[in-house]
C-alpha cells in the first residue's frame, strides 16, 4: 500500500481542493479532506486491536477506516455483508477480530458482534476531520485478509500485504491506461478486493475521482437494475467494475427501455464468473465496452483482461478472458492454469505461508495463439462422461444464464452418459411456466447449445422455481451423435 500513502499525501498537498470521492447525491470527499480523516480516525484506533472488522456499504466511511486502519498497520477484515449470519461469525472469530468498524450502518440495527468492541464511523464525522498538512509516513505491514465463501460454505481467509496491493494497484492500472481524467463508478460491495483496488486503491493512485452508488447497488443485489442504469446515464463514468449477472440485467433493461450506457463509459470490467458469449455479444450491440477478465482472490483479484473493449465477440462457444497483467507469468500444466506473480497471496489466514509467487489456481484453460487465457472450468468441478469426454459444467451455465427467464443454471452428468441442465426461472408464479410448451423450451435451449461440440450439448433441461423446487418440468433436448466436432 506504499504507493496509495505516498499518491494520497501528494495530491493531498499538490491539489488538497481536488473532489476525490462523490456519491450520486451530490457530496465530495476532497483529497485534503480524506487526508485529513484517514490521519484522525487512524490516531484513534485502539493499539491492542490489531485486527479490525469493516462492515457497512460504498461510502466516505468505508474509505477512511479502511486506509486509516491499513496506516496504522493493522490486519484489516473486510466483512462481506451478503453472507450468512453464521459464515460472518465465523469471520469474526476466525481473524480474531479485536475491533469492528460500522461504515454509515445505522445504530439500531442488530448484527452479529460476538462480543467485540464496536467504533462507528458515519459520513458526517469525516467532513469534520481537523486539517492535516501531512499524512503520516506509511510504515508498511498491513495485511488484509479477503473471505472467499469457497465451495464448503465455509469462508477461508486470503491474507495479502504490501507486496500483493502495490503489485494489483500498479499492474491494472497499467492494463487499463488508468489517468487522472478518469471518473470511475463504484456499483459493487467494498468489502470485494476487486472494488477495493479499481473503485478506491487505483483512483487515489492516479489522481482520479470515484463516484459512490451505494442505493444503485443495493436495488441491483434485489433485482432492480433500473438505479444502476440511472446512475451510469447520470454520472457518466469512464470506469465501472460489473459482475455477469449485472451485464445481462443491464442487457435485458436495454432490449426492454432503449436504454444505452453512456458515451463516456470506456471500460466495462466484468469477472468473477463465466458470462455467456451471447451476453458479450448483446453487451456490445448496445455499445456497453465490455472488458472480460479473469482472477481469484488468491492472486489479488486479477489475472488477466482484455486490453481492449468488445474484442471477444464472434470467436466460438468459450470466450477468452485477455492476456496476463504485465509481471504475472501463465502456464498450463495438465490442462490446469497456473499463475506466476507478485499478487498470489501470502497464504490463507491461520494456514502457514506458501512461500512462493506461484499458484496453481484448481481452474482449467488453455493459452490461445496471441496470449489470451481462456477459462475451462474447476478441475474440480469437472464431469467426466461414461463415453470418457471431459465437460466443464461452467461452460454449459453460462450459456444458460444468458437467457432472460433463468434464475440459476447447474449442469450435471458425471458417470452418465449425457449432460442434464437443471434450470430455475425467474417468474413469479407457475402461470408462465406451465403455459410455455416444451418445444419452445427445447427450441431456445438447442438454439443456445449449437455451438457447443456434441458430446457438451446437454440431452434434458430440469425446470423448476426456486421457490417450488420439487415440481420439475423435464423437457427432451435435440441430443445429436457425438461428431469429430471437439473443442
Amino acid at each position: 500500500m506504499h504507493r496509495v500513502f505516498s499518491a494520497l499525501e501528494h495530491h493531498a498537498v499538490a491539489d488538497p481542493a481536488r473532489p476525490a470521492f462523490l456519491k450520486t447525491d451530490g457530496s465530495a470527499l476532497t483529497y485534503g479532506q480524506l487526508a485529513a480523516a484517514v490521519a484522525d480516525f487512524s490516531a484513534i484506533l485502539p493499539v491492542g486491536a490489531q485486527t479490525v472488522a469493516l462492515r457497512g456499504i460504498p461510502s466516505f466511511a468505508w474509505v477512511v477506516a479502511d486506509l486509516a486502519a491499513t496506516l496504522a498497520g493493522k490486519r484489516v477484515v473486510p466483512v462481506p455483508m451478503f453472507f450468512s449470519k453464521e459464515q460472518i461469525g465465523f469471520i469474526l472469530k476466525d481473524a480474531e477480530c479485536g475491533l469492528i468498524v460500522d461504515c454509515n450502518l445505522p445504530e439500531d440495527a442488530q448484527r452479529q458482534n460476538g462480543g467485540i468492541p464496536v467504533l462507528r464511523l458515519n459520513d458526517e464525522h469525516i467532513a469534520n476531520a481537523r486539517p492535516a498538512r501531512h499524512l503520516p509516513v506509511y510504515q508498511g505491514g498491513a495485511e488484509r485478509v479477503i473471505y472467499t465463501s469457497g465451495t464448503t460454505g465455509r469462508p477461508k481467509g486470503v491474507r495479502h500485504g504490501d507486496r500483493q496491493l502495490d503489485f494489483a494497484v500498479s499492474a491494472i492500472g497499467e492494463a487499463v491506461a488508468a489517468t487522472a481524467d478518469d471518473r470511475h463508478l463504484s456499483l459493487l460491495p467494498p468489502a470485494l478486493l476487486l472494488e477495493q483496488i479499481a473503485g478506491f486503491f487505483l483512483p487515489i493512485t492516479v489522481g482520479a475521482q470515484s463516484v459512490l452508488a451505494p442505493g444503485a447497488g443495493i436495488a441491483a443485489l434485489t433485482g432492480d437494475i433500473a438505479p444502476m442504469a440511472q446512475a451510469l446515464s447520470s454520472v457518466k463514468p469512464t470506469t465501472t467494475v460489473l459482475v455477469p449477472q449485472l451485464v445481462s440485467a443491464l442487457v435485458r433493461l436495454s432490449d426492454a427501455s432503449g436504454w444505452c450506457p453512456p458515451t463516456s463509459l470506456r471500460i466495462a470490467a466484468v469477472g468473477g464468473a463465466p458470462i455467456a458469449p451471447s451476453v458479450l455479444d448483446a453487451a456490445d450491440a448496445i455499445g456497453l465496452p465490455v472488458r472480460y477478465g479473469y482472477g481469484l482472490s488468491e492472486c489479488c483479484s486479477v489475472v488477466s483482461v482484455d486490453r481492449a473493449a468488445n474484442t471477444n465477440h464472434d470467436q466460438g462457444p468459450v470466450r477468452p478472458t485477455g492476456r496476463p497483467l504485465p509481471g504475472t507469468d501463465i502456464r498450463i500444466e495438465d490442462g490446469e492454469i497456473i499463475v506466476r506473480s507478485p499478487g498470489v497471496m501470502i497464504g490463507y489466514l491461520n494456514h502457514p505461508e506458501i512461500g512462493t509467487q506461484e499458484w496453481r489456481t484448481g481452474d482449467l484453460g488453455r493459452i490461445e495463439p496471441d496470449g489470451r487465457v481462456t477459462v475451462l472450468g474447476r478441475k474440480d468441478r469437472r464431469l467426466i462422461l461414461s463415453n470418457g469426454r471431459n465437460v466443464s459444467p461452467e461452460w454449459i451455465e453460462s450459456h444458460a444464464a444468458g437467457l432472460p427467464w433463468v434464475e440459476t443454471a447447474t449442469a450435471t452428468g458425471h458417470g452418465e452418459p449425457h449432460v442434464t441442465l437443471h434450470l430455475t426461472v425467474r417468474t413469479p408464479d407457475d402461470s408462465w411456466l406451465d403455459a410455455t410448451p416444451d418445444s419452445e423450451f427445447a427450441e431456445q435451449l438447442n438454439a443456445l447449445f449449437a455451438t457447443l461440440p456434441d458430446y457438451a450439448r446437454p440431452v434434458r433441461a430440469e425446470i423448476s422455481q426456486s421457490r417450488n423446487p420439487d415440481r420439475i418440468r423435464a423437457i427432451p433436448l435435440d441430443l445429436r451423435q457425438p461428431t469429430s466436432n471437439v473443442a
